[in-house]
C-alpha cells in the first residue's frame, strides 16, 4: 500500500522566513496516516471506542533533506511497513513534485485510553497485514 495525500502550506505553517516549521511535517504525516488508515476503512474514532484502543506516536526518526515553502502542493506518501502485537510502523515521504524533501520511519504504539498498551485486536491485524509494501 501506497497511499497518497496532498497538502497545501499555508503560512501558518511556515516561519518567518516562509520555510515550513519542522514540527508541522509531523503534522501532515498524521494526516497522511489517519486518510491510509481510513482508506482501508479503519476509523481511529470507532476504533477507540469499540476496541478501547488509541493510536499513539511512540517513535519517529524524521530526515529532513530540502525544505517546503509557503503555497507548496506537498505529497505526503505512506507506506506500511510491519504490524505487530502492539506496534504499527510506517515509511513516509513528503514530496514537492517529483523532489524528495523529508523521509520518516514511524513507529505507532496501540494503547487504551487510560494508557496500557493493547495488542492490536485482529480484524485490524488482519486488515493491515494485507497492505504490507
Amino acid at each position: 500500500m501506497t497511499h497518497q495525500f496532498e497538502v497545501r502550506v499555508y503560512y501558518e505553517d511556515t516561519d518567518c522566513g516562509g520555510v515550513v516549521y519542522h514540527a508541522n511535517y509531523l503534522k501532515f504525516m498524521e494526516r497522511a496516516r489517519t486518510e491510509a488508515l481510513r482508506s482501508l476503512g479503519l476509523e481511529q474514532g470507532d476504533i477507540a471506542v469499540q476496541d478501547d484502543i488509541i493510536f499513539a506516536l511512540s517513535q519517529s526518526d524524521i530526515r529532513y533533506l530540502r525544505p517546503a515553502i509557503y503555497d507548496d502542493l506537498i505529497r505526503v506518501e505512506t507506506d506500511l511497513f510491519a504490524v505487530k502485537g502492539a506496534r504499527i510502523l510506517f515509511k513516509q515521504a513528503i514530496y514537492r513534485d517529483d523532489v524528495l524533501l523529508v523521509t520518516a520511519d514511524i513507529t505507532i504504539a496501540t494503547i487504551s485510553r487510560i494508557g496500557q498498551a493493547k495488542r492490536i485486536p485482529e480484524y485490524i491485524r488482519t486488515c493491515l497485514r494485507k497492505e504490507i509494501t
